[in-house]
């Protein structure tokens, strides 16, 4: 039994962690956004079409974009889920599961097993790990990259190649995810390999596998290069000689300013000066320890130095975002609680409840709000309510639907009627796009999706979220209005869902 208490303890917390994370979702209570339809419209080409995009999402650089892995990875959940929305979700948090998994086994093998299951638990009740769960947004996996890779690295500043060809691939993953975040994370693969390379642990031979390994995790955006001319380049190098070129000045003050608060957050959330002592009391006490842990000391060293490295990268331009250093908070709770660990038996419990006692006020809070009824417009549970009241509404026949999304993109409903139309209702919409007559110029293969259908009736929906802009609103709402007269009118959460008759 004591054999098996490492994997049964690693099984319990992960089933644990996706427990609570599954639940709140029940009744479709989750976010499914503008962001997240494009991408699923697009994996639901790569399924249908067997497509094999060279490229994932476009950045905020037009011409620019990220790579395609996970538009690959999420198409799996959509398939294995029949295209419910859900499907992206379930394979997010089939990564934070796996990050949680390799955490506690190593920490269990490298610490000892009470401290692994100490990390892997607190771990799933620290709120900024939590939140980039909520939602399959394809920045949050940065978090289980970012933990995968520091474990790597430390693996393989023990000697295992393997381990170094590994950190190769993973670092290069925020390619795929989000491509801003990727030169911290080749900065510290660098600096690591350098040191490799330096006290000689490896062989030149070893070393041209591991940069071999990197170079794969870009074959596809290499291909999409050649076969396009370097389009990609070119427009990098045309954004860095624009004058509104993220890169055209610096924020290093301002960047210091959210690097303290990034910190506050993965230690004492209520207190900044306290979370600044603390980091600071608990680097000096590793560095005075006599009898340092290996994987401890290399463990928070490596996230010392991607922290440095995300802070000298997003200070020297503009182009910052908070989903770009997601994974900063994590691995500074993390490393705080196996520096904690370490001190004397008394010291170890009381530091390790004390940073546990003042996270867990922000989890519950933020946790239990998710139960709750939510307005947001973007709440799958509100977008598909309004759906089904135009099909109830509308009786077995044939309608018309408009949408109008602060985004002007409208891939949610897109993606939806066509969903939840041909799986439940049997049909689509004579027409779903964003104004009468025009076809939907954003997803590709859009006539593709317009079957089945049925009689068309002279009814038309109005499908309106919330906007600040008023005056675009209202320009839209004046314009699919004409010639029509309201019939009903309902609201799910901020939607509001207009049933007019088209006059004759």
């Amino acid at each position: 039994m004591k054999k098996n208490l490492p994997l049964l303890a690693v099984l319990g917390v992960v089933l644990l962690g996706l427990l609570i994370r599954i639940v709140p979702t029940f009744g479709n209570n989750f976010y499914f956004t503008m962001d997240i339809a494009n991408e699923a419209t697009k994996a639901r080409e790569i399924i249908f079409f067997r497509l094999h995009p060279l490229v994932g999402q476009e950045t905020s650089i037009p011409g620019f974009y990220h790579g395609p892995l996970w538009l690959y990875y999420i198409s799996i959940g959509y398939l294995l889920f029949n295209f419910h929305p859900f499907g992206s979700l379930f394979m997010l948090f089939l990564l934070n599961a796996a990050a949680t998994a390799v955490l506690m086994w190593r920490v269990i093998k490298k610490v000892s097993l009470k401290v692994g299951i100490l990390i892997g638990l607190s771990l799933q009740f620290f709120w900024p790990y939590y939140d980039t769960t909520r939602f399959a947004f394809s920045p949050f996996p940065l978090v289980s990259v970012a933990i995968v890779n520091l474990i790597l690295l430390a693996w393989a500043l023990e000697g295992n190649v393997g381990a170094l060809i590994g950190s190769a691939v993973v670092s290069s993953l925020p390619s795929h995810l989000e491509v801003a975040s990727l030169p911290p994370f080749l900065g510290l693969f660098s600096a690591v390999a350098f040191w490799l390379f330096v006290k000689k642990r490896f062989t030149g031979k070893q070393f041209f596998y591991a940069i071999l390994a990197l170079a794969a995790t870009h074959l596809a955006r290499i291909v999409s290069e050649l076969l396009s001319d370097f389009s990609q380049l070119r427009a990098i190098q045309e954004h860095a000689a624009s004058q509104r070129s993220f890169l055209s000045t610096t924020q290093f003050i301002k960047f210091f300013g959210q690097m303290i608060e990034i910190i506050r957050q993965g230690l004492v959330p209520q207190n900044t000066i306290l979370s600044i002592f603390l980091i600071l009391g608990f680097a000096l006490i590793l560095y005075k320890q006599k009898k340092k842990n290996r994987f401890i000391l290399r463990f928070a060293v490596l996230t010392f130095i991607l922290c440095v490295f995300s802070f000298v990268w997003f200070a020297s331009n503009t182009g910052w975002h908070p989903w770009h250093t997601v994974y900063i908070a994590p691995l500074v709770f993390i490393s705080t609680l196996l520096i904690g660990s370490s001190l004397k038996r008394k010291w170890a419990i009381a530091v390790c409840i004390f940073l546990i006692a003042v996270q867990l006020p922000v989890f519950y809070k933020n946790y239990i709000y998710n139960f709750r009824p939510t307005n947001d417009a973007s709440i799958l549970s509100n977008e598909l309510a309004a759906i089904d009241w135009t099909y109830s509404e509308s009786g077995g026949q044939g309608f018309y639907v408009y949408t109008f999304l602060p985004s002007v993109y409208d891939y949610p409903y897109q993606y939806l009627y066509w969903w939840r139309g041909t799986r439940k209702y049997k049909y689509v919409p004579c027409e779903y796009t964003t104004y009468p007559g025009v076809p939907d110029f954003f997803v590709r293969n859009y006539a593709l999706y317009q079957k089945p259908q049925r009689s068309c009736e002279n009814v038309r929906y109005l499908i309106v979220e919330p906007d600040q802009n008023t005056g675009t609103q209202a320009l839209w709402l004046s314009e699919v209005r004409k010639s029509t007269s309201l019939d009903k009118e309902a609201n799910f959460g901020t939607i509001r869902v207009e049933k007019r008759k088209i006059n004759p």
